[in-house]
């Protein structure tokens, strides 16, 4: 009598087909057209540890609400612009005059450039009335047909 190994032959193919199947995607990613991610720390921008909003102006200057304050990057150089206090920004928007709105724990306001181009900021706390004036974090602003909104806690402003 002759041995007969008990070997699936077909079975087996299968097995290397499927293993093939799924091994070779694994190979590697075309990185063409993906966009580079740079993480920078917050020693490198000088920032508290939470940004809470991300906005970005037609000179492609990017701006971020940040725990310290206002933060811009230009592609090489950051900046930090605190406000009075030391408030931490939740939210920023760059408004179609240029302006950076920016909210934050019982604030609101704007940056603007002065003279030399530095940003400089001018709340917007004194025009509220004062029961509009009791709000605690602005989550977000937008800007719509020229009027500048923002949510707050417990309230929208306009």
């Amino acid at each position: 009598m002759r041995y007969k190994p008990m070997v699936d032959y077909k079975y087996n193919g299968f097995l290397l087909l499927f293993i093939v199947w799924w091994i070779l995607p694994c190979t590697g990613q075309n990185v063409i057209g993906n966009p580079s991610i740079i993480n920078y720390s917050k020693k490198a921008y000088k920032g508290g540890n939470q940004n809470w909003d991300i906005d970005q102006d037609e000179r492609g200057i990017m701006y971020f609400a940040n725990n310290n304050g206002l933060l811009t990057f230009d592609g090489v150089y950051w900046q930090t612009y605190r406000l009075p206090n030391g408030i931490a920004l939740r939210s920023v928007m760059v408004s179609k005059n240029r302006n950076i709105y920016v909210g934050g724990q019982g604030q609101i306001g704007y940056f603007k450039p002065d003279e030399q181009g530095r940003l400089v900021y001018h709340s917007l706390n004194s025009l509220l009335s004062p029961e509009d004036n009791s709000f605690t974090d602005v989550w977000n602003i937008c800007e719509k047909d020229n009027a500048v909104f923002s949510e707050s806690t417990p309230r929208f402003l306009y």
